[in-house]
């Protein structure tokens, strides 16, 4: 009974039975740290805000809401799969040890995703992700950011403004590239809306875009 446990506000750790689909509010369960699942969920807004989350399935993720994990300081690494269909906007807002990301392919909503993060590494893009939003990495300090698959997503004209400055180095990696690579036209709209890109390699290993700033 998902109620039952919300009367359990000192919990530490608890393994979720696979009829639980849209997960409890955990908000403020300020000493919970574990949370296992066995099945695709939902997380509603501030599901996890200000808990001490580090160990959870973020694979299974179906669907998740504004401030989910908002506060959660414990927090490393969140890798979401294409599993996610949807989510809301300031996310990891004011996670301090956050570090590495990976985001799924349908996602919207990105306003301020990572706002506050001071020690946010790199963000992985898979296939067809999100619309890229104003101030999704405002005061991140992120150095790294890595499309994945044969297309980008699109630029909100304001993704610059009071989130990153410029980007220092852009490298390309896919089987072959030509002139109207999809990925080369991006990279050009990129420079358009206030990139700079210094350098732009390539190889035969995998299909990439790394943006490190």
């Amino acid at each position: 009974d998902p109620t039952a446990i919300l009367r359990c506000s000192n919990l530490e750790s608890i393994t979720l039975p696979p009829n639980i689909t849209t997960l409890p509010n955990f908000r403020d369960f300020t000493n919970l740290h574990t949370v296992n699942i066995r099945v695709p969920v939902i997380i509603e807004a501030y599901g996890f805000q200000n808990t001490k989350l580090k160990n959870f399935q973020f694979n299974l993720v179906k669907k998740v809401g504004h401030y989910a994990f908002r506060n959660c300081n414990e927090l490393t690494e969140a890798h979401f799969s294409d599993t996610l269909e949807s989510s809301g906007y300031y996310i990891f807002t004011n996670c301090a040890a956050l570090k590495h990301v990976t985001l799924g392919k349908i996602v919207e909503n990105t306003k301020q995703y990572f706002g506050n993060c001071p020690q946010l590494k790199s963000v992985t893009i898979l296939e067809n992700g999100p619309e890229l939003k104003e101030q999704m990495f405002k005061n991140s300090n992120l150095e790294m950011l890595i499309f994945k698959g044969p297309s980008l997503p699109t630029f909100e004209s304001t993704f610059m403004d009071d989130s990153l400055v410029s980007v220092s180095n852009v490298a390309v990696r896919a089987p072959e590239i030509l002139e109207t690579d999809p990925l080369i036209s991006a990279v050009t709209t990129l420079v358009n809306n206030g990139f700079s890109v210094s350098n732009i390699n390539s190889n035969k290993v995998t299909y990439t875009l790394e943006l490190r700033f």
